[in-house]
């Protein structure tokens, strides 16, 4: 992406804790004049403009080299205003916002007349959440809208956890990035689509099926892999299934051997410290969460590194780590599920 010369993005660092409103006043002022402000969540940075002006939401199309018919997740200060942007309001809307609001949860429902359809894709339908995140719910109040936020990234890249993924693809291109410091949680939200019967899970994250279930009691259908390119590196990613009967650095050491600049991203348990290049250790198999909250920055770090091929281990598919692996498998150019590489996906 070619900068903006004329364009200086700044930075301004704020206390996760006790956030100043005065310099989280900055950012809505950014928002209220149609530009474009980075923030903190608890699951991603979102980039962020007035999801109900249509002048804003185009220039956050293009600036995020996105889709036009790809919609954007609303964010709201409370759930109040984000079932606001419903045109009907189904009960199991309620009981889960009730449960899951602030937090990682984005409900999808009939759209509005309010909500311009350019912020839906186009379509009839509106996501909305409510951030659990100081920072996040503080700007909404402040620029007095609710906030189209997708990831601060551009399109098809691994997700921002850190201000300075998000300087790395977007500096000269926005006008404020509001720095609190990593991201809690590191995956985006759980997409729950409650306009189908039964309701169906779009994209995986946090909150699990299994927990969605609890609350609203009806089957949950898991979505199929999204055939578009998401979260990919830059350097080609090869994925190593926990079932698979090889390992990862068994993997990448065959890579190393063949000539390639190669970067392993392993779990504690599964590290090797003789087998590649760079190697980015980002949890324990027994701490999923961990590894969720680092599997982004291990990514970009990586590619930073200037490797060829970045092998990442896989988890086992359950609870939260399906949701990591939902990511791995969209973003991987091979997956090693057995002792080979599955060449369908590459």
């Amino acid at each position: 992406m070619v900068r903006d010369a004329e364009l200086l993005t700044r930075v301004i660092a704020i206390d996760p804790r006790r956030p100043d409103p005065e310099l989280v006043g900055i950012a809505a002022e950014t928002i209220q004049t149609r530009g474009l402000a980075a923030f903190p969540t608890e699951t991603v940075y979102g980039l962020g403009a007035d999801g109900l002006n249509e002048e804003a939401v185009c220039r956050l199309y293009e600036v995020k080299q996105r889709p036009r018919s790809n919609p954007f997740i609303l964010h709201a200060a409370d759930a109040t205003t984000a079932l606001s942007l419903a045109d009907t309001v189904p009960n199991a809307a309620e009981k889960l916002a009730q449960r899951f609001w602030p937090g990682p949860l984005t409900l999808v429902l009939e759209r509005a007349p309010r909500v311009p359809a350019v912020t839906c894709g186009g379509g009839e339908k509106v996501a909305a959440r409510v951030p659990d995140n100081t920072v996040a719910r503080m700007l909404i109040e402040l620029s007095d809208t609710p906030i189209a936020g997708p990831s601060a990234n551009l399109s098809g890249s691994p997700s921002p956890v850190t201000a300075r993924h998000v300087l790395a693809d977007f500096e000269g291109h926005i006008e404020v990035v509001l720095d609190a410091g990593p991201c809690r949680l590191g995956l985006e939200s759980t997409v729950l689509d409650l306009t189908e019967q039964p309701p169906r899970i779009l994209r995986p994250g946090v909150i699990t099926a299994g927990e969605i279930s609890e609350v609203i009691g009806d089957a949950i259908e898991a979505a199929p892999q999204a055939s578009e390119s998401r979260y990919r590196p830059r350097a080609r990613l090869v994925v190593v299934s926990a079932a698979s009967s090889t390992t990862a650095a068994a993997v990448a050491r065959g890579l190393a051997a063949s000539g390639k600049r190669v970067g392993l991203a392993v779990s504690a348990e599964g590290a090797d410290e003789d087998c590649c290049h760079v190697q980015r250790i980002w949890g324990r198999m027994t701490e999923p969460e961990a590894i969720a909250a680092q599997l982004y920055g291990a990514l970009r770090e990586l590619d930073d590194a200037g490797v060829d091929v970045i092998v990442a281990e896989g988890v086992v598919e359950d609870g939260i780590g399906a949701s990591i692996m939902h990511r791995l498998r969209t973003a991987a150019d091979a997956i090693v599920e057995n002792a080979e590489m599955d060449t369908a996906s590459e």
